[in-house]
């Protein structure tokens, strides 16, 4: 019992303790209570608590109470014993919230709960209601309105995130577009969109800066239209257009150039050409179509062009000639008629009234640029001059051309030298023409009666250098033509009597020259057909076996059988004589050759006393007439102009006179020098000219009756002519 009092004290000092209950209550309800600190519960709350001098488990010294709930600013209160009043009713201030809330477009209208709250874009602390029986918060629904846009609804979220954005779906507008012509292709931002008319519902562009419509750019394209963009207001979407025709380059070109281009009855240019063409429209369809396009041009036959829009944007057209008839009348007929060079015929005169008549088809050409060229017509005939006339094809005719008589013509002539080349003598050949007068008669009225002794040649060869026989009834000559491009001289032979009838006595691809006969009946000539020079000859007429007689490395030239006798004498070019030959006496059967005197062409005397020849003036350089003894000795000079050449000398039969071709003479049709023949006698005096012709005459003989052969080209061709000589 020792411990009584102590027991009695603890149950006096236990009663001292008060007991008290506090009643917590908060707006809004479920909020956590604490006291110091340490959660006792949630509102609405209520506990019995001990209020003593000392803190214990359940004692309390005070009580600091604290009330808080999320999204709630926490409030405190206090208690202990001395109160008279422990309930405490908390109503707590929301802890608000701000909220971004964003639209695309920009400017739309804000209501929250129903109440207008601004403009997006919008930013604003948000006051949420609550549930008064649970205390939670009940979400705010925000309503987004916009002018031309549909209405937007969404919740706003106490937990949930403090941005809200919303893209406005925007309400399409009933867009209506009209163009002439109809049919044009709609397009935005380049996709088709319809055909005009056109109506359909479109969204209208946004400005993403005010949120405010701006025009809905629409482009009308339609083939064969230039494209236009509508501008289509959003408060009154229709539009109209009147839609432009776009041109179309097309490069249109012919062969040949320079052809007029037609559109209908207009001309639109001239190929090469660049058109700009309208495609017209066809009203069935409103569609563009083909454009029609004619291409002419004199000369060609006219193209119809049909262009299609889509094809390529290029063409070129080969025209077609048309040909030109032309009637040609020429004055003498029987003309032959070139066109641009080209023979195309005769003008044939079958009614003999002096007028020939052409017609042909003719195709003109054209130059570069596509002019047509005129029609270059020559007439030639022979005896008269060359005629010509142009004709262009615009031009009618028919048309006509006289010739006027020219009393000149050429002739071909090959000029035969020796060179030297390497010590040796070579053959060169010289084509030239000369003239030649279409009249054949002697001029000055000349008594002498001529006679073309080679007419069966037809004048187109070359003859020359004739000689007769013994017995005065034949002659032998040269014929020069081109064989295989090689030029060639040959021998024939004709009778006087019968001269259409012309032996061959030698035929090949040489050159013979200078016959001459013996009086045994043999021909001697010199030839090049052992290749290295002249050597000399004798063949028998109709005989194919020759002799050689001189042989030489030389080239011998000239050579002439003596009247009688077994002489031979022959002009001889060596390669160091340069142009001078130098004369050589040698029998038959050949041998040594005697040199004589320099000259060229030596002919014997009927009797074989003297030596005639042509040598080089002294004083002039210029070849003249010379005699001299068969040895070389009597020299004499016949001719001596200083102007003149005096070629081919020969003798009369009796001796007394010599024959030969000078230039001495000037022709008075022509009034230049050219070849007559001319004779003197063996004295140097009664010089005479025999023929008096303006074309060229030479290589004289006389014939057993004294008669003049010679060689002319008179009359347009070469040939051996005999003229007789009155005394």
């Amino acid at each position: 019992m020792r411990h009584a009092p102590w027991i009695a004290l603890l149950a006096l000092l236990a009663g001292c303790n008060s007991a008290k209950v506090i009643r917590v209550s908060s707006e809004p309800p479920n909020a956590e209570v604490l006291f110091n600190g340490q959660l006792v519960g949630k509102s609405p709350y209520s506990k019995e608590i001990k209020f003593g001098d000392t803190a214990s488990a359940d004692t309390y010294v005070t009580v600091e109470g604290e009330v808080r709930r999320t999204g709630w600013l926490s409030q405190r209160f206090s208690a202990h014993d001395k109160q008279e009043q422990y309930d405490y009713h908390i109503k707590l201030a929301q802890d608000l919230r701000t909220f971004r809330i964003d639209t695309t477009p920009p400017g739309a209208e804000v209501e929250l709960g129903g109440r207008p709250a601004g403009k997006t874009p919008w930013n604003q602390t948000v006051e949420f209601p609550w549930d008064p029986s649970t205390g939670d918060f009940l979400p705010v629904q925000v309503r987004l309105t916009r002018k031309g846009f549909k209405e937007a609804a969404q919740n706003l979220e106490w937990g949930s995130s403090t941005r809200l954005e919303a893209r406005l779906t925007q309400v399409p507008r009933a867009v209506t577009l009209r163009s002439d012509p109809i049919g044009a292709r709609v397009l935005r931002d380049g996709q088709e969109v319809g055909r005009t008319p056109y109506q359909a519902e479109q969204e209208f562009p946004v400005d993403p800066r005010t949120g405010d419509f701006r025009a809905l750019p629409l482009t009308l394209d339609k083939r064969g239209y230039a494209p236009q963009t509508v501008e289509v207001d959003p408060e009154d979407a229709n539009g109209a257009v009147t839609l432009v025709s776009l041109p179309k380059p097309w490069k249109l070109a012919t062969t040949p150039p320079g052809a007029d281009i037609f559109q209908g009855q207009t001309k639109v240019g001239t190929t090469p050409a660049t058109l700009n063409l309208v495609f017209p429209l066809d009203p069935a369809t409103s569609e563009i179509t083909s454009v029609k396009l004619s291409v002419q041009k004199l000369g060609f036959r006219t193209e119809e062009v049909v262009l299609e829009y889509e094809a390529s944007a290029s063409k070129t057209i080969a025209l077609a000639d048309v040909p030109k008839e032309i009637a040609l009348e020429v004055a003498p007929g029987g003309a032959q008629v070139s066109f641009a060079g080209v023979p195309v015929g005769d003008a044939a005169d079958p009614e003999g009234n002096g007028v020939g008549r052409l017609k042909r088809d003719v195709v003109f050409k054209v130059d570069a640029a596509g002019n047509l060229l005129p029609l270059e017509v020559s007439v030639t005939k022979e005896r008269y001059k060359p005629g010509a006339t142009r004709i262009e094809y615009a031009s009618s005719g028919p048309y006509k051309v006289t010739l006027e008589e020219e009393p000149f013509t050429t002739t071909p002539y090959w000029d035969y030298s020796l060179e030297s080349v390497s010590g040796k003598m070579q053959v060169k050949v010289k084509a030239s023409t000369v003239r030649s007068q279409w009249d054949t008669a002697e001029r000055k009225g000349a008594k002498s009666q001529l006679v073309n002794l080679t007419e069966t040649l037809g004048g187109k060869l070359f003859v020359r250098s004739p000689a007769l026989s013994p017995d005065g009834q034949s002659l032998v000559f040269e014929v020069h033509e081109k064989r295989q491009d090689k030029q060639c001289s040959n021998l024939r032979m004709l009778t006087i009597a019968s001269p259409k009838g012309i032996t061959t006595i030698t035929n090949g691809y040489t050159l013979d020259f200078n016959p001459s006969w013996a009086p045994d009946g043999n021909i001697y000539y010199c030839s090049d057909r052992k290749g290295n020079g002249f050597a000399i000859y004798r063949q028998k007429p109709g005989a194919p076996a020759l002799t050689t007689v001189l042989d030489s490395q030389e080239s011998n030239l000239g050579v002439q059988a003596a009247p009688v006798g077994d002489q031979l004498v022959f002009e001889r070019w060596t390669g160091f004589a340069k142009d001078r030959a130098t004369i050589f006496r040698s029998t038959t059967t050949g041998g040594l050759a005697t040199q004589l005197l320099e000259g060229e062409c030596p002919r014997w005397s009927p009797q074989g006393d003297w030596i005639a020849y042509c040598g080089f003036d002294p004083s002039s350089g210029k070849r003249k007439i010379f005699v001299m003894r068969p040895d070389g000795t009597g020299l004499q000079q016949l001719t001596s102009d200083p102007e003149s050449e005096d070629l081919h000398p020969s003798w009369s039969p009796d001796g007394s006179r010599i024959v030969f071709a000078s230039d001495r003479g000037r022709d008075e049709l022509v009034g230049e020098r050219n070849f007559d023949i001319y004779m003197i006698r063996l004295d140097g005096t009664d010089e005479r000219r025999l023929t008096v012709n303006a074309s060229w005459d030479d290589w004289p003989i006389f014939d057993k009756k004294g008669n003049i052969i010679f060689r002319s080209n008179r009359g347009g061709g070469w040939n051996l002519w005999r003229m007789d000589v009155a005394e």
